[in-house]
């Protein structure tokens, strides 16, 4: 993976979300810094809401099978 610290301001407003209030003070913040490149890209996906799962588990601990909880896969970069 390869990271670079970046400091524009059009960066900044691209990726900031008002969620991010919660540790920085605005898009302006001065310790507001980004930019990540990988090289390599893995997803999980969820294939339902969390309470199917949960039942899912339930029944393969009893029965001994292995649970099929979410999609994943690798991005090509």
């Amino acid at each position: 993976m390869t990271a670079e610290i970046s400091t524009q301001p059009s960066v900044l407003r691209e990726l900031y979300g008002s969620s991010d209030d919660t540790w920085f003070d605005g898009v302006d913040d001065p310790s507001l810094t980004a930019s990540v490149s990988p090289s390599q890209v893995f997803y999980w996906d969820p294939k339902s809401n969390m309470l199917v799962p949960l039942f899912k588990l339930g029944v393969d601990a009893l029965t001994g099978s292995q649970p099929d909880l979410m999609d994943q896969g690798q991005l090509k970069v």
